[in-house]
């Protein structure tokens, strides 16, 4: 059975993506999160690849917003998350936007059974 996807949850995949598209480290990119939740007010954008947009908009009170814009053709869908406070204030060092994925169990092999045959001769 999967678990739920919280907002949480989203919001950090989505961070852990455009860091590796960007080419910085988590920890990077929340720090650059932390500087810009102390503006009165920020907006930044990056287009790391063509047809696709991440913009952070920071508010007075630490509030930031991430939108994310995915073009192709004539179709254009946009996203909308509030990162949430846990992820911006307090020690950034201590927080991971992918938890570690617990090895997956060996594959058991499968039994051999009898092929179909073909035909007799």
């Amino acid at each position: 059975m999967r678990r739920a996807r919280s907002e949480l949850d989203e919001v950090a995949y989505r961070l852990h993506e455009l860091a590796g598209l960007v080419g910085v480290s988590e920890q990077e990119l929340l720090a650059f999160l932390k500087v810009i939740s102390k503006a009165d007010w920020a907006n930044v954008e990056f287009r790391p690849i063509e047809g696709l947009e991440f913009g952070f908009e920071s508010f007075a009170g630490g509030q930031i917003r991430l939108e994310i814009t995915v073009r192709r053709g004539r179709t254009t869908v946009i996203r909308e998350y509030d990162v949430p406070d846990l992820l911006v204030k307090g020690d950034i060092s201590e927080v991971r936007l992918r938890p570690e994925v617990p090895p997956e169990p060996p594959a058991r092999g499968r039994k051999k059974g009898r092929g179909r045959r073909r035909g007799y001769r």
